[in-house]
């Protein structure tokens, strides 16, 4: 089991370093959604279940991974930034919440 958790750590590290994204995010988010697993859900949604996106299903390949996790750190600062869009209007600054995904970790 271990392997299959750290088995393709520096792929995650390096996609991760090269979007100036925390690794410790993806790879939490990862693990959380698919318990370790290289393979892809039946549901065909991917390893993080980002539901616009079909990756079919059966074993990943070193493909499909790297492209999900692409994916997935792509999903989420779409997510921060839509956030950080809207948290701009005109919203008492009490209430305002000031979200960076460096402070995620």
């Amino acid at each position: 089991m271990a392997d299959a958790c750290t088995g393709r750590y520096n792929t995650i590290d390096n996609i991760s370093f090269a979007n100036n994204f925390p690794t410790a995010l993806t790879i939490s988010t990862r693990y959380r959604e698919s318990h370790c697993g290289y393979y892809l859900p039946a549901n065909g949604d991917g390893p993080f279940q980002i539901i616009a996106k079909d990756y079919g299903t059966g074993q990943i390949t070193l493909e499909i991974f790297t492209q999900s996790i692409q994916d997935f750190i792509d999903f989420a600062k779409n997510k921060i930034n839509r956030y950080e869009k809207a948290n701009k209007a005109d919203i008492k600054p009490e209430f305002k919440i000031n979200l960076s995904i460096h402070d995620m970790i």
